[in-house]
C-alpha cells in the first residue's frame, strides 16, 4: 500500500487493512518540512516492523489521519534505516 500524503503517524485504519506480510509506504514527521518515508511490513503475528527510506516532503493528508495544527517536532532518529535491510521476507 503506498500512501501519497504525509501525516504525523499512520492512520489505525490503514494499518487495520493491512495484511500480514504486507508493506505500507508512508511519508510520516510531525510537519511537512520534517517527514520521513517509512516502511511499514505487518508480520504475521499482527506485530509491525518499521524501517525509513529517508527524509521527504509530501502534500498533508486529509481527513482522520491528518497532521494537527501547529504541530512542531523533530526528525525521528529512533526508525531504524531500510538501507541493507532485505525487501522480502
Amino acid at each position: 500500500m503506498i500512501v501519497a500524503a504525509g501525516a504525523a503517524a499512520v492512520p489505525t485504519p490503514l494499518l487495520d487493512q493491512l495484511k500480514p506480510g504486507g508493506r505500507l509506504v508512508m511519508p510520516i514527521g510531525p510537519s511537512t518540512f520534517q517527514e520521513q518515508i517509512v516502511v511499514i511490513t505487518k508480520r504475521t503475528d499482527g506485530r509491525v516492523d518499521r524501517c525509513s527510506l529517508g527524509r521527504a516532503s509530501f502534500v498533508p493528508l486529509t481527513g482522520a489521519g491528518k497532521t494537527p495544527v501547529g504541530t512542531h517536532g523533530l526528525y525521528d532518529r529512533t526508525i531504524p534505516l531500510c538501507y541493507g535491510a532485505p525487501v522480502t521476507g
